[in-house]
């Protein structure tokens, strides 16, 4: 069986300033530092909402997959629909077709199996965590983020890639991480 894990949050509005400009974002009602963890465990972070239809006065609901400027959303897979009607068969079907292009177009190795993550210490499965939700990643932000001196996050990034749990891929200023499975194929973290 295949499973996915749905949080559901309310909406609100917050008001941004960045390089010198305001602007209002739709934003889940979570805590920052409640998001930031949330953020981790999902591969969607989408916004529901009706459209009437001015002709019919029908009502639809759907569901924005890509967020922007105002509107906080977005997708690890990059082949995902900006919008798609909010039902679960038109999510599942998204899902496979952005799976099966990321398949097709970046020569994705898609596996079903997982990482056995159990027999990692805490800090590891937060390495995998923080690399799983950014695969470009810097070593100085994943200390930074863990609270450990970079020696202490290399020697721990050494174990992982010895146990083939995570691969850099390309070099140091302009590669990114990737997790792998026990067979030494790659689990798929979309941009």
């Amino acid at each position: 069986a295949n499973y996915t894990l749905v949080i559901i949050s309310h909406a609100t509005s917050k008001q941004i300033k960045e390089n010198g400009e305001k602007y209002d974002k739709t934003i889940p009602t979570l805590p920052d530092r409640g998001f930031q963890v949330i953020a981790r465990l999902v591969d969607v972070c989408a916004y529901a909402s009706y459209e009437t239809d001015a002709d019919t006065g029908s009502t639809t609901s759907m569901l924005t997959l890509r967020g922007g400027k105002n509107l906080e959303a977005g997708s690890r897979n990059k082949y995902m629909s900006a919008r798609i009607p909010f039902t679960y068969e038109a999510l599942k079907k998204d899902m496979e077709q952005a799976i099966d292009k990321l398949e097709k177009e970046d020569g994705a190795n898609v596996v079903n199996d997982t990482v056995n993550l159990s027999e990692l210490s805490k800090r590891q499965k937060d390495i995998c965590s923080l690399i799983q939700t950014n695969t470009n990643i810097t070593t100085a932000q994943m200390a930074a983020s863990l609270k450990i001196s970079v020696s202490t996050l290399r020697r721990e990034l050494s174990e992982l890639q010895k146990a083939e749990i995570v691969k850099r891929v390309g070099s140091d200023k302009k590669g990114h991480w990737i997790i792998v499975n026990n067979e030494n194929q790659i689990v798929v973290l979309a941009k």
